[in-house]
């Protein structure tokens, strides 16, 4: 049997179901912070009291980065694995977050929040789409959208908790949880492929 042959063999079965869980997973967390902006914007108009075009510069930047990674995400793919840019995605967004949590003004929360935070965003999203290509042949449009409806399920879920942790942690501690959520996207594929 040739190593071709023992490949194919394992698509579409197992573990490519495990991996397609570790995406879903990643899709939440990251839909829930790239659709989420909007809760954020209101927190840091709240905190910088700065006027509503600077600060929707930080939202608008986060989601752009978030659109504009896949040829980074790509390039690590290439060079190392799906892993590696999907673990680095979790920790560059943990970065961004936690440099928000502790800029002393909107000029900073545009780079932390907006460009390193949206770049994770980026890495996270394109690679976790790629690794269901991996591991998925004959399923691969039931793999994606199952996947890709974390993007959604994590809005939905996630909203309301954001609201409630900016309502009682004030606006630091909301940017300190937001990092502590996203390091979890590191817990998913670290466990999953160690």
């Amino acid at each position: 049997m040739t190593k071709t042959t023992s490949i194919t063999q394992t698509l579409d079965k197992g573990w490519s179901w495990i991996v397609m869980l570790a995406c879903f997973c990643t899709f939440f967390l990251i839909g829930a912070n790239i659709l989420g902006v909007g809760i954020m914007n209101l927190v840091l108009l709240e905190r910088y009291g700065e006027n509503v075009l600077l600060t929707a510069w930080a939202g608008s930047l986060h989601t752009a980065f978030a659109a504009l990674g896949g040829p980074l995400s790509s390039f690590l793919v290439d060079k190392y694995s799906c892993r590696t840019a999907v673990v680095l995605s979790g920790l560059v967004f943990t970065a961004g977050y936690l440099g928000t949590a502790f800029a002393p003004n909107i000029q900073t929360t545009i780079f932390t929040l907006g460009i390193v935070a949206g770049s994770g965003a980026g890495l996270g999203y394109t690679s976790s789409i790629v690794v269901i290509g991996f591991n998925f042949k004959t399923k691969r449009d039931t793999a994606v959208g199952f996947a890709l409806s974390g993007l959604g399920a994590g809005l939905f879920a996630v909203a309301p908790l954001m609201q409630l942790a900016a309502e009682h942690y004030g606006t630091t501690g909301f940017f300190i949880i937001q990092a502590a959520i996203s390091l979890n996207i590191v817990v998913f594929w670290d466990h999953i492929f160690s």
